[in-house]
């Protein structure tokens, strides 16, 4: 059975003897090699360096307040194990002063296989492993050697880890050159023992928290995934607790959405239970038991703060139903969704249908439940967030849905999760007509900005935040066909690299406020007797997570942890916020000078070399421009933010 690495706790990075940034050679000892590799590169099985010369520096970038990331990859060179592999990184001091950043702020970690049970990163091909994913801090005292696939071709045996140190920068660190060692060791063929110069340029530049980003992600959690992946039982104490993991994870990566099912089976998010239950009276009536909503919305106030988007969820729309979409063909309508109703004696569940879509019934049926859901959610301040879910090919929800709602909240709000965008839905009378908050959707959702366009009196310059002024929110859903990634390539679980890191900046280049759609936590459970594994997610006319991403995050020993991706991610939605907070300086007058001047040749040139990277190639390992250079441009970013801000 294949072993995989871990590495320790107060930790930091790897690098090469390269200039700032780039990948350099290796060096050699006890039957391993160590080389760097920039975090931007994706890094599979197989590897090796890209030129010859010893390990040397690593250089980071990075802003007070932010979390910024680098890589070393240990590869053996023989078949045998490597042994009582760990590593630390020693405080990283002020080159030339006083200020220091502890190791207690430094993580290092091993990234582990993309194996089909904890990653949807490996591909298509559920019996192979080829790549890397969930970063892990534990390692075990021994390492076996795995074999794992070049294309068709299975290597091996060999031991590698990518090895991530990322330093939490304190808010409170001066700006300026700090410097440490990073120190890995152990045993494979013979002892080995590296020493790795690590470098860390601070900007003196605040990031705000990521609870406070005005860049919005939309990362949908799966209470039934997380319990079924851990095995415990939905709503225990422990469930509880893996799902605040999960959520904790999800905020550092600025995670906006709030999932609110009203039903079984939300359209999408195959949830299992309602999270309004409903408790059976003796005199055959019902009434409702708002508690799991809300321990549900108070673990997501502490972890995440308060949602930019609460969504609802209480009618299927899509004709195509969440099994058979495509190809233009109508399909039957729609199933009613049910409510759980639970016996408060005995803790059994069952399944109430709810009565026929669009009739008074219905509408009886789901007033109690609407009125007093708008008293708790005005009582924690969230009603004016709250808005109900259409999942649906191209098209919105029913009429009668429109009517049934605006009945029950006259100024209700919908979210549009579709190919194409809407600003207001129609009921089945012209009153009935209700505005859409927010649209996820695809088709033409950004619209890239080129420095260099002939059309430049249609778009002069760089999007500015909030473009589409009191329009819905513009949430891209960064599926094939998007508006915001060069060629308009979709993202997946086993995209490069490159893609996580700069598809954020590509929605602020694309006028778009954020990005969404995607999946949170929809780990890999088992699936059929040929062992291959499957998502609680569902299509819903090919404009799901099913699409794009179906865990941002990854699932660790004791719950949700950080990936490659997600770290990756977590940068480029730090750019994203740095180049959002840089323009509304230049717009608030900051700066003096020719501060706007050389705030907008920036970005013409980040937009420049966005719209060059091409991320259509069949070879992730390729060493494309994506991976070079953007190091002196974030350099150069964070520099303005912090001249813009006084320096603080």
């Amino acid at each position: 059975m294949r072993t995989t690495v871990i590495i320790l706790a107060c930790t930091m990075f790897c690098a090469a003897l390269a200039p700032a940034g780039e990948a350099g050679g290796a060096a050699a000892q006890g039957g391993v090699e160590l080389w760097t590799a920039p975090t931007m590169d994706t890094v599979q099985a197989g590897d090796s360096p890209r030129s010859p010369g010893g390990v040397g520096t690593i250089r980071i970038i990075g802003a007070r307040n932010g979390t910024f990331s680098g890589r070393a990859v240990l590869k053996s060179v023989g078949p045998g194990p490597v042994r009582g592999l760990k590593a630390a990184v020693s405080d990283l001091a002020e080159a030339g002063g006083k200020g220091r950043i502890p190791c207690a702020a430094v993580q290092v970690r091993w990234a582990d296989w993309a194996s089909p049970a904890v990653s949807w990163a490996g591909g298509p091909n559920h019996k192979r492993i080829l790549r890397f994913d969930r970063l892990l801090e534990a390692f075990p005292a021994e390492m076996a050697p795995a074999n794992p696939y070049v294309g068709e071709r299975q290597i091996g045996p060999l031991v590698m880890a990518p090895v991530w140190v990322t330093v939490r920068v304190p808010e409170g660190a001066a700006g300026g050159e700090y410097k440490g060692i990073l120190t890995i060791e152990g045993q494979a063929a013979a002892p080995f023992k590296f020493s790795v110069p690590v470098e860390l340029q601070v900007s003196d530049w605040r990031l705000p928290d990521p609870r406070d980003f005005v860049f919005r992600t939309h990362l949908y959690q799966s209470p039934d995934t997380v319990a079924q992946y851990y095995k415990v039982p939905l709503w225990s104490d422990r469930h509880w607790e893996l799902m605040g993991r999960s959520l904790e994870a999800l905020a550092q990566l600025g995670n906006r959405v709030c999932l609110l099912p009203l039903v079984e089976k939300g359209m999408a998010i195959n949830n299992s239970q309602s999270m309004v239950r409903w408790v059976k009276k003796a005199d055959g009536s019902y009434e409702q038991d708002f508690s799991i909503m809300e321990k549900y919305l108070d673990l997501y106030a502490s972890k995440c703060g308060k949602p930019g988007l609460l969504m609802l969820f209480a009618w299927e729309s899509s004709d195509f139903g969440p099994k058979g979409q495509g190809g233009g063909m109508k399909m039957p309508a729609p199933p009613l969704l049910g409510v759980t109703v639970v016996d408060p004696a005995t803790g059994k569940t069952e399944t109430l249908r709810q009565p026929e879509y669009g009739t008074k019934e219905n509408e009886a049926f789901w007033r109690p439940v609407f009125t007093e859901l708008r008293r708790r959610l005005e009582k924690r301040g969230w009603f004016d967030v709250a808005a109900m879910a259409n999942a649906r090919y191209c098209a919105g929800p029913y009429p009668e849905h429109i009517t049934v709602f605006r009945r029950l909240w006259p100024d209700g709000k919908w979210v549009q999760c579709a190919h194409a965008p809407a600003e207001f839905f129609k009921g089945a009378t012209a009153e009935d007509r209700m505005p859409v908050f927010c649209n996820e959707w695809v088709w033409g959702s950004g619209s890239l900005y080129d420095p260099d366009s002939t059309k430049k009196a249609r778009q002069p310059v760089y999007p500015r935040w909030g473009l589409s002024g009191g329009k819905p929110i513009a949430i891209t859903n960064p599926r094939s066909g998007n508006g915001v990634a060069p060629g308009g390539i979709g993202i997946h679980d086993d995209s490069w690299l490159a893609l996580y890191r700069l598809l954020p900046e590509g929605a602020v280049q694309g006028g778009v406020h954020g990005l969404g759609r995607l999946g949170g936590d929809f780990w890999p459970l088992p699936g059929n007797k040929d062992g291959k594994f499957v998502t609680l997610c569902e299509e819903y006319g090919g404009c799901s997570m099913t699409e794009n991403v179906l865990a941002m995050v990854s699932p660790g020993p004791d719950g949700a942890v950080f990936g490659e991706r997600a770290e990756a991610f977590r940068e480029g939605v730090q750019v994203a916020e740095a180049i959002i907070r840089l323009q509304q300086a230049v717009d608030g007058g900051k700066g003096g000078g020719d501060f706007a001047k050389r705030a907008a040749a920036l970005l013409d040139e980040r937009a420049r070399r966005y719209l060059k990277c091409d991320f259509r190639g069949g070879n992730p390992r390729h060493p494309a421009l994506e991976a070079a250079g953007w190091q002196e441009l974030d350099a150069r970013l964070f520099a303005l933010c912090a001249e813009a801000a006084g320096g603080r």
